[in-house]
């Protein structure tokens, strides 16, 4: 146990001393690819808190096609994180379609999590 503890805390002080040369060195250097993709899937909501208004932006969404064709480019082959966020992203009837093409399309995707407010339990 004590070992695996060891092994991991060896592995994060690596990644965050490789991540600070490349943000401190490397960026100014060249442009460094993208990591993390926020993704805000919609702009649709079912709770209408009073510290936020996404609600009211409306049914702003791309549709599968679109995301698609945006997922096709070069761009994304570094992405290795997705957050997939709204408005309440489990208002999407087609999540599933919309994950299996991140992993389709982002080639070096570790994780991705979803952010939602949890009022909609089952769909969670």
């Amino acid at each position: 146990m004590k070992r695996n503890f060891v092994a991991k805390a060896n592995t994060f002080f690596s990644n965050c001393a490789e991540g600070a040369i490349d943000y401190r060195i490397m960026r100014h250097v060249k442009t460094l690819p993208p990591k993390i993709f926020h993704f805000p899937v919609t702009y649709r909501c079912n709770g209408r808190c009073v510290m936020c208004n996404i609600w009211e932006q409306g049914n702003q969404e791309l549709g599968i096609d679109e995301i698609e064709k945006m997922l096709n480019d070069r761009l994304f082959r570094t992405i290795e994180y997705v957050i997939l966020t709204g408005g309440e992203p489990t208002l999407r009837r087609d999540l599933g379609k919309i994950a299996a093409l991140l992993v389709k399309y982002c080639p070096n995707l570790k994780s991705f999590s979803l952010t939602t407010n949890g009022l909609i339990p089952d769909d969670v």
